[in-house]
């Protein structure tokens, strides 16, 4: 596996129930402007890597405040930008089996000085890592 293909955030063997330590806090689902998103979606333009160039603009989660400073298609951004639920919520599935209407810029990431970053665990990681 390439350091490319870890960057992605869509790699790793399943996990089971009793694997994940907080499962009420780890998302599962989320809107998304495309059928896959994970942590690096919400790290702010700079760390959204995505792997298919073509559906980039897609590749978001809907009423973010960092939205504002990414380019996107016409079709995607006034859903990227003003989202799709009021006062720019998204609806969050999590591991346990609950749901939230959650606000967008509750579930962004933000990089640290040292290489690491703050809320990506347990929130978008079952595990914790040492960069969190």
């Amino acid at each position: 596996m390439s350091m490319d293909d870890r960057a992605l955030g869509f790699v790793g063997k399943p996990l089971r129930p009793e694997q994940i330590e907080h499962a009420d806090l780890t998302l599962l689902l989320v809107d998304s402007g495309y059928a896959l998103i994970s942590w690096r979606a919400v790290a702010g333009p700079e760390d959204c890597l995505f792997h298919n160039a073509r559906r980039a603009d897609a590749y978001y989660l809907p009423g973010l405040s960092t939205n504002k400073d990414r380019t996107f298609g016409p079709n995607y951004e006034r859903d990227a930008i003003l989202g799709r639920h009021p006062r720019r919520t998204v609806n969050a599935g999590f591991v346990d089996g609950h749901v939230e209407r959650r606000s967008a810029d509750s579930l962004g990431v933000t990089a640290t000085e040292d290489g690491g970053y703050v809320n990506r665990y347990p929130l978008w990681m079952p595990r914790k890592s040492p960069q969190d």
